[in-house]
């Protein structure tokens, strides 16, 4: 079998979307030692990351999300020789004439589009995009996959039974670059904390489901401005954020607000380490990788009682509203004050990591590939 896989996501860093392609493609190559894999890329080069013979690069030079992508890749996948396509990101090329498969990590552009962007016009064009794309997608695929029950739910309730009966979870992860022994890494930190220990850390791209506004108020809650904990923010830069903005130039928390807008692999795994807890507010997710992925770091995590989030997190954190600002203030106290409750939540945290496993994920996923084949 011949498998041809949209990887361009990782011809860029620093994705959740990244971060599921370059594992499944990595456990797919232990769990199979026959089949072939061709990765879409835009830039040859891709496929010698991997180290496998069974491995060969497609290059296909337009960014995964554009409209290239939906109305030009078919044509040339229609002139290669393979059996199974599949769409990592949530979009499949028109006119395609073998079977594929399409992983839906979220359909959030159809919940709300004010959950994409602060900008009108933004949430308007992504959204009439991602509506289109995911639409066309759903309807033209042979099978999706996703990442999430959460996520399964949502697709069928937007689109109905039949397309509910198509509808495989195949889960997510861990990277196993969490789990690697570094030893002491506070020094990795330090230029970017600037020194400010102990923290509260929060990681996430800066659409407003992210709630960094209101999670920024409930650390102001938690925290006595005497009191010596910082807010470490690691936001991924976007479009100008008025609210955002004028929240973070309050004095009452300027000074106690360190935002980070880029941070490589190995800082982020050391700002877990070093940090007294985690804290992911989001409205909505996919999945929710940083929650594991501060798990493994030995990170005790506050995070959303909704979806996505109470799902992967399950009983190893604290759980809370995040619309309520006094109800993050409290499990965020909690999380750094209360020493027998933080370390039951810590063991219990790197124990969850073990129900997200990338090679039973590249499984599934194989099985996938296999019924459309037959």
């Amino acid at each position: 079998m011949n498998v041809v896989i949209d990887a361009r996501y990782l011809n860029a860093s620093g994705s959740g979307i990244a971060t599921y392609t370059e594992n499944l493609l990595r456990q797919l190559l232990k769990v199979d030692s026959v089949n072939e894999y061709g990765l879409v890329t835009r830039v040859p080069g891709l496929a010698g990351r991997f180290d496998s013979a069974r491995c060969y690069d497609i290059v296909f030079n337009a960014p995964p999300r554009s409209r290239k992508t939906r109305f030009s890749l078919g044509r040339l996948l229609n002139k290669k020789s393979y059996d199974v396509y599949h769409s990592t990101f949530n979009l499949l090329p028109s006119g395609l004439n073998r079977p594929s498969v399409v992983t839906i990590h979220d359909v959030i552009p159809l919940m709300d589009p004010a959950l994409i962007d602060t900008a009108w016009a933004f949430r308007w064009t992504a959204g009439r995009f991602w509506r289109r794309g995911i639409s066309h997608a759903v309807h033209h695929t042979s099978l999706l996959v996703t990442i999430s029950s959460t996520s399964a739910h949502e697709i069928a309730k937007h689109f109905g039974p039949e397309v509910a009966a198509r509808i495989i979870v195949t889960g997510s992860g861990l990277d196993p670059f969490f789990l690697e022994d570094v030893g002491d890494d506070r020094a990795l930190v330090e230029h970017l904390v600037g020194g400010s220990f102990p923290y509260v850390l929060t990681v996430g791209q800066g659409s407003p489901r992210k709630n960094h506004v209101r999670a920024i108020r409930a650390f102001e809650r938690a925290f006595a401005p005497d009191d010596p904990m910082r807010y470490v923010l690691v936001r991924r830069l976007r479009r100008p954020d008025r609210e955002f903005e004028r929240v973070i130039a309050d004095p009452s928390i300027r000074d106690r607000l360190i935002v980070v807008g880029h941070v490589r692999n190995e800082e982020l795994r050391a700002l877990y380490r070093n940090s007294q807890a985690f804290f992911f507010p989001s409205l909505v997710e996919g999945f929710g990788l940083p929650i594991i992925e501060a798990m493994a770091s030995r990170c005790p995590v506050v995070t959303s009682d909704l979806g996505a989030m109470a799902e992967v997190a399950g009983d190893a954190a604290w759980l809370c509203s995040p619309l309520e600002i006094s109800a993050m203030a409290s499990a965020l106290r909690a999380a750094t004050t209360d020493g027998s409750e933080r370390s039951r939540i810590i063991e219990r945290g790197v124990e969850r990591t073990t129900a997200f496993d990338f090679q039973r994920c590249a499984e599934r996923t194989l099985e996938v590939y296999r019924r459309l084949v037959e």
